[in-house]
């Protein structure tokens, strides 16, 4: 099962053609396209995508555009989306180049996830305008700081745009604000004036007979576009062209509501059920559009509400695709819940989430049935999707979902159960994943599920994850190596994780500094030896963990100067690791050989070494790393032209390679 990435998500949408055209605002985004970031902050309806996306069509720039949902609060689907849109639009290979690093929560491999993706992108000869449009709906704390980091230290190539309703708390604005590469422009700025406004009617070919009655909209409205949009369907809806005015003030919350049942009234009662059933869905692909409800004119029908005027927006042209704009949406799904019975819509919620997952929107058609309570459904989807999320490294998304499962005190079926335990390790949450293994240990006091027959291999891989949560988390050695023990005398269960590999290490140069390393807190004496033997001697002797635990041992016992010890250690590590294609594990190993060579004076060995080592891998970030140490040696070696030629190749960050 592959994700599908939505075209839709990553297209600039298409302003209609009777646009106001905002030269204003042109001119202010034309003196300030020098700046690296432009912040366009306003409520809903204040035309913030609509002005860039018309704006933009005028520059000639490329363009990376995302378009952001609830689902994108997982870093890697975030970072996923925008490297791999960012290497479309510039034909590039970036989103290859970084594809290794695009895997893992690990907190310090997304840092270094950033720092690559900014040396890439500096390399780039073209200016490059990347929006994060509808920014808002971003709560991930780990993406926040991901984009702070990528901002402040963003290429002279590259402008970054933000749309967002309201204030970005995570993000730090205020330090951003005295910066002269900073720019916000706000609700006062996005309003209409009254040239605008007159312009808006004209395109829109209503004569005003009154003189007098733009200037009331404008005082009504204050501008606000949404309201103005609103008042000109009310009119067309109007058989005496006139716009109701009472309690009416600009982006007042009961306007919306009350123009949109004048509005939606008006129209045939088929078209009014396809747009409110049809709400539901965060883009409108026809296809789909027409499997959902049972049509075959979607396209017609779409294509006739955006000459309308309907608060639609075409995202793609080809293949059309649209949405509702995301006020209308809103208004419109109170209307779904007011209009239908519970039992209508949970059929209406369960056909539309069946339909997206029929044709691959997978997260779309969880999210739906979350957001919806349909929590058994989802489960049983979540479970199909699993091996996918662990494989794309959207573990996050993960975490989310279950968080809003518990939320609504839903038992969480044991699988998912156990892997979002793995999830929250894999991004050294230990004390969140401590918390569950205990809620999961109740469980099997009152459910007994260890011993169901269905859930007896994902048994086994949790009593493993519980021994891996201690050693990693720096903790008793004596309570893994028991936990181990009784494991063994159980046996090991076969499953469908079995040939699933955790990515212990997908960037850093040594196996001490990664999660299995407890990050340079494992301490080496007698209880950890002999966990280390048991691992090795048992039926968990081909097992990734022990593996690395080679690899471990080595650099222990190099850094206690038992080079002898380090060396056979080593040569398991690295023929295991050359085995399993896995640089994580081979590269530090050739790191670590080559500094034994180095303590020895063979600086010609380690050289040699080194450069077989780059011709095994081709993510530049392994080969930066192994051209940093060979610069290294040259300099040990006394060899400083050399080592600067070496260094002159290296875009690799300084301090990677240390003693």
């Amino acid at each position: 099962m592959q994700i599908i990435w939505l075209r839709s998500k990553t297209t600039m949408p298409t302003p209609l053609e009777d646009a106001v055209d905002r030269d204003r605002l042109y001119k202010i985004l034309n003196n300030d396209y020098a700046k690296k970031l432009t912040i366009l902050r306003a409520p809903a309806g204040y035309g913030k995508t609509t002005i860039l996306s018309q704006w933009l069509r005028k520059t000639n720039t490329t363009i990376a555009w995302l378009s952001i949902d609830s689902a994108d609060n997982d870093p890697m689907r975030f970072w996923q989306y925008i490297i791999n849109t960012l290497s479309e639009v510039t034909q590039t290979d970036i989103n290859l180049e970084l594809s290794s690093l695009l895997s893992s929560q690990d907190p310090s491999n997304l840092e270094s996830l950033i720092d690559s993706f900014i040396s890439e992108i500096s390399n780039i000869n073209q200016k490059i305008s990347m929006i994060l449009d509808d920014y808002h709906l971003i709560k991930n704390e780990t993406i926040h700081s991901m984009l702070t980091q990528f901002i402040e230290y963003l290429p002279e190539n590259v402008h970054v745009f933000i749309t967002t309703r309201s204030k970005i708390p995570h993000l730090p604005i205020a330090r951003w604000t005295t910066k002269p590469w900073y720019r916000e422009i706000g609700m006062e700025l996005l309003r209409f004036n009254y040239e605008e406004l007159q312009q808006f009617y004209e395109k829109k070919k209503l004569l005003m007979t009154n003189s007098s009655i733009l200037p009331i909209i404008l005082k009504k409205t204050e501008g606000w576009i949404a309201g103005i949009q609103l008042a000109e369907l009310s009119m067309r809806s109007s058989s005496s062209n006139e716009i109701k005015f009472d309690d009416f003030t600009g982006a007042n919350p009961y306007i919306f509501d009350y123009l949109l049942d004048d509005i939606l009234k008006s129209l045939p009662e088929d078209l009014q059920d396809f747009i409110l059933q049809t709400s539901i869905l965060d883009s409108l692909d026809p296809n789909v559009c027409n499997n959902f409800t049972n049509q075959t004119n979607s396209l017609n029908i779409l294509s006739d509400l955006e000459k309308m005027g309907l608060f639609i927006v075409r995202l793609n042209a080809d293949p059309p695709v649209f949405r509702y704009h995301h006020l209308f949406a809103e208004a419109l799904q109170i209307e779904f819940k007011k209009r239908y019975t519970e039992e209508k819509i949970q059929t209406i919620i369960q056909h539309a989430a069946d339909i997206l997952y029929r044709n691959g929107y997978y997260i779309s058609a969880i999210e739906l049935l979350l957001k919806n309570n349909n929590f058994s459904l989802a489960s049983t989807w979540i479970i199909e999707y699993l091996v996918d999320i662990f494989t794309l490294g959207q573990t996050s998304t993960l975490v989310n979902w279950v968080r809003i499962m518990k939320n609504n005190n839903y038992s969480i079926p044991i699988e998912i159960f156990v892997m979002d335990i793995i999830a929250l390790i894999s991004a050294f949450q230990y004390e969140e994943a401590a918390i569950l293994i205990i809620e999961l240990e109740m469980r099997q006091q009152i459910e007994n599920w260890m011993e169901q027959e269905e859930n007896l291999g994902v048994a086994s891989i949790f009593e493993t994850v519980k021994a891996y949560a201690i050693i990693s988390s720096a903790g008793d050695v004596k309570q893994a190596l028991a936990i181990i023990q009784r494991q063994l005398k159980k046996g090991l269960v076969s499953s469908r994780w079995d040939n699933i590999r955790i990515q212990y290490n997908t960037f850093e140069h040594k196996i001490l500094r990664t999660s299995i390393g407890a990050k340079g807190k494992i301490q080496i004496n007698d209880d950890a030896i002999a966990f280390s033997n048991l691992m090795r001697e048992s039926e968990f002797k081909d097992q990734h963990m022990t593996v690395f635990g080679y690899g471990l041992s080595a650099e222990t016992m190099y850094e206690v100067n038992a080079i002898e010890l380090a060396s056979e250690e080593l040569e398991i590590a690295l023929e295991s690791g050359l085995r399993n294609n896995d640089p994580g594990l081979f590269i530090p190993m050739y790191l670590l050989k080559a500094q034994i060579y180095i303590k020895n004076n063979n600086f010609s060995s380690a050289h040699l070494l080194l450069t077989n080592a780059m011709e095994l891998v081709q993510e530049k970030h392994w080969i930066h790393i192994l051209q940093t140490m060979n610069a290294k040696c040259f300099i040990l070696e006394g060899n400083l032209l050399q080592a600067e030629k070496e260094l002159a190749t290296s875009k690799f960050v300084n301090g990677q390679i240390s003693n």
